[in-house]
């Protein structure tokens, strides 16, 4: 499926000004809407929350189970949208005669799973892509056995001995901090598994609000101190613009991973006022508090900021870094940025870096990227070619002490510029991934990325095209350099698209009670 102007399009877009193309296809796009009602259904339907969709589904059958006097016991299953029950023989009989009726009168679609050896259920609510496999599992005179597949094994040969299992047993889409019930099962059919992952991942985030009166007058103040004009794409607004993307960043990863131990936001004392600060799921961290070290009270450099994250007290060895733009599409679970092991997946881009010494020319990020060249050329004899794609990133704080330990002033010399400079690395959206990956600590991995700025006119027309389901991993709604472009008109552009892709408030939200 294209997400991109249509040709036709592109081609009359080119013939309106520069300044007014972004106007031009958000009024089309609003037209579209309105004028195809079909079309509005289809974009307006609001993304169900998997974990809800889930307790939904469970609740309901195991009611159907509770109220036959039916047993049932619990089977892991690895994909997000499976949940899978088991029958015994001694209760099949009860099954078919007073469940199965019950379920189809509970509102719930129930359809016959294909197996060749016995019999299998596929149970969903309406208009849900969440469904819930129910086997009845039969006995070969030396073990029961299921008739469908699982994710940990076909046969079962223990006794009768039933234990209860937490939501992490069966599936890697879970949330310790809401989940109390608890499902019969077997020993072995949730004993650890090899591939899983059993240490804790934190989430850090970094992020401002540009139109905070404070924040801009100790912004003004050190640009005035430092007696020269940084670049362009270091200072701009567009840099430090807040439209909410944190809020609906966070949206998607508590939606989409909610086994995220913990959360930490970055800010220059700064807090965003939809913000719960007495959630127990998260920590807001001062920049006072991690640039202590080096004497720095403010930063308006990611780049530096970038380089103290793992002196957050607390954070766990494993951790996860988003920019407040970058948000999950769809349920992601650990594996996605780890192994069992620890090693981290990083995700390189097909941009490549060009070779050329580090000029003024050069935007920021790349001149971060050719220091960082020379890092590893030092350490390693090994040159980075590829940037990284904007997705989260997995990071190891082992790693990132040892950098630090063996280049101790090229890390403070970042942190202490106030704004970005030619002589900043880019620590964890880089030259960790080279470095971890060059000491056999990271692996490459694969991750889909719908990458839009904010500036470009058909980003409006991408985002209601990938609001009809496309399948990605990652999303980064960026704004390098809108400067120029009406600031209600931004605002308008992230709102209409947030709103119908992740209308669920998370539990770091307040109320409106």
């Amino acid at each position: 499926m294209s997400t991109v102007v249509k040709p036709i399009q592109r081609r009359l877009i080119k013939l309106v000004p520069s300044g007014q193309r972004l106007t031009l296809t958000q009024w089309t796009a609003r037209q579209t809407d309105r004028w195809s009602s079909r079309n509005a259904r289809r974009q307006a339907v609001a993304r169900q929350h998997p974990l809800q969709e889930r307790e939904r589904l469970l609740t309901g059958i195991i009611a159907c189970f509770d109220s036959a006097g039916c047993e049932y016991f619990r089977i892991p299953d690895h994909r997000y949208n499976h949940t899978q029950l088991g029958v015994l023989p001694e209760n099949h009989d009860t099954f078919v005669s007073s469940v199965l009726p019950a379920l189809r009168t509970a509102e719930l679609r129930v359809t016959r799973w294909p197996c060749e050896n016995g019999q299998a259920w596929s149970i969903s609510l309406p208009k849900s892509n969440h469904r819930c496999i129910v086997a009845l599992w039969n006995s070969n005179g030396e073990a029961m056995v299921s008739p469908v597949q699982n994710s940990l094994a076909v046969k079962r040969s223990e006794g009768p001995l039933l234990v209860q299992g937490e939501e992490r047993d069966f599936s890697w889409l879970y949330d310790d901090a809401a989940d109390g019930r608890k499902y019969p099962t077997f020993p072995s059919l949730i004993a650890p598994d090899t591939f899983s992952i059993r240490f804790p991942i934190d989430v850090v985030y970094t992020w401002v609000d540009g139109s905070d009166p404070d924040w801009n007058d100790r912004k003004n103040r050190a640009l005035e101190k430092l007696g020269r004009s940084p670049s362009k794409l270091s200072s701009n607004d567009s840099r430090f613009a807040n439209r909410d993307e944190l809020k609906y960043s966070m949206r998607s990863l508590f939606a989409f991973a909610p086994w995220v131990r913990h959360v930490y936001l970055v800010t220059d004392d700064q807090v965003p006022s939809w913000l719960d600060e007495s959630s127990s799921r998260i920590t807001v961290v001062s920049h006072r508090e991690i640039f202590r070290d080096v004497g720095v009270d403010h930063s308006f450099n990611s780049q530096a900021i970038e380089t103290r994250l793992h002196h957050i007290p607390g954070l766990s060895e494993q951790f996860l870094y988003f920019n407040d733009d970058v948000l999950l599409a769809r349920p992601t679970s650990p594996s996605k940025f780890f192994t069992a092991t620890g090693m981290t997946h990083f995700f390189p881009s097909p941009a490549r870096i060009n070779g050329m010494p580090v000029n003024d020319h050069d935007i920021p990020v790349d001149q971060a990227a050719k220091n960082n060249r020379r890092i590893l050329m030092d350490r390693f004899g090994s040159v980075n070619r590829q940037k990284m794609k904007h997705t989260p990133h997995a990071l190891n704080k082992e790693v990132l002490r040892e950098i630090e330990a063996e280049y101790p002033d090229r890390l403070r010399e970042t942190a202490t510029q106030p704004f970005r400079h030619p002589s900043d690395i880019s620590l964890t959206s880089s030259l960790h991934h080279y470095w971890a990956y060059l000491t056999q600590r990271a692996t490459p991995g694969h991750a889909r990325l719908f990458y839009a700025g904010l500036e470009q006119a058909s980003t409006p027309t991408r985002l209601r095209e990938f609001l009809k389901g496309a399948s990605y991993d990652f999303l980064c709604l960026n704004d390098a350099d809108s400067d120029g472009i009406a600031p209600d008109l931004l605002h308008e552009v992230c709102q209409s698209f947030f709103e119908r892709f992740l209308p669920e408030p998370s539990p770091v939200e307040k109320r409106n009670d």
